[in-house]
Formats: C-alpha cells, structure tokens, sequence
C-alpha cells in the first residue's frame, strides 16, 4: 500500500530526469499516513506539543534521509537528478511561497537543475539536524508556514543562514 509515494520505489523505476519536490513535514503526509494531525497551531515547544516532537524524531528524518539517500545514489550513475525540500507543512504549495534553501527559491532550483547550470545545488533539503527549539523558530518565520505555530512571545526569531519573507 502507498507504494506511489514510496521515493525509493518510485526513484528505483524513473529513466527520465528526476526533480524531487516535497515538504518536510507534508500536511498529507502526516495528517494521512502518519496520523499526526497538523491543523491546530503547533507549538511553542517541543515539550509542550508532543507532535512537534513525533515530527523533528520521526518525520525529518525519514522523509529528508529519504531524499537524500535516494538522490545521493541516483547521482552516482547519472547527472539529471534534483531536490527541493523545504521545512514546510503543506501538501499543496505555490511557488511563490517558497523559502529558500542555499539562496535559491523552488523556481530557481527547478530551472538551475532544467537547464543544468550550478546556479544553485542540486540537492537542496533543510536542515532537520538543527536544535529542535531553534527550528521551530525557523519553520515558524516561513510563509507557507504561516499562522501553523503557536509561539508568539516564546522565542527570539533566528534565521540560522535561512531566509524567509515573513515577518
């Protein structure tokens, strides 16, 4: 079951260029699969909110460790593979809400890795190692996040080398 979002058995069977792009922490994902619902603001802290918790411990690391060892192997053979994956909780995204990872929004990496120029890396995923209290600092600054944490007050706003456009 869910083999159709199953990257490393969707990835095993693609003989065209790959660009893999998907949230984090993908509303569908979680709510759906994972039976973590998202839809009540989350937050402030890992302690107080269990599912931020779950999603830092279980879901980061599976779904970023997913992408990147998918891509990471599919480059050992071939040169026209890609990532975007931001730290976002939706499942449906517009490009122009995009943050940047590595200085590129998800326009500029899907063009960088179309037209196989090194304007950005290939494989660009947030990085989920971070402290959990400053990720959510971070995640909570982001547009396609806006209004999902319940910190107002509780942490001083560090952008970490991430940028983000909502203030």
């Amino acid at each position: 079951e869910w083999l159709c979002t199953n990257l490393p058995v969707v990835a095993a069977s693609v003989k065209v260029p790959l660009f893999v792009l998907t949230n984090l922490f993908d509303e569908w994902t979680t709510n759906e699969m994972e039976q973590v619902p998202t839809s009540e603001a989350l937050g402030p802290t890992v302690a107080d909110d269990q599912r931020l918790e779950y999603l830092f411990t279980i879901t980061a690391p599976a779904i970023g460790g997913s992408v990147f060892n998918v891509t990471q192997a599919a480059l050992q053979s071939r040169r026209d593979v890609g990532a975007f994956v931001p730290a976002c909780l939706e499942h449906p995204m517009e490009w122009a809400l995009s943050p940047s990872l590595g200085g590129c929004s998800h326009a500029d990496a899907v063009a960088s890795w179309y037209h196989g120029n090194s304007a950005c890396e290939r494989i660009l995923i947030f990085n989920y190692s971070m402290g959990s209290d400053d990720m959510i600092a971070e995640m909570a600054t982001l547009r396609c996040n806006r209004n999902r944490f319940n910190i107002s007050g509780h942490f001083q706003v560090s952008l970490l080398g991430f940028e983000s456009a909502a203030r």
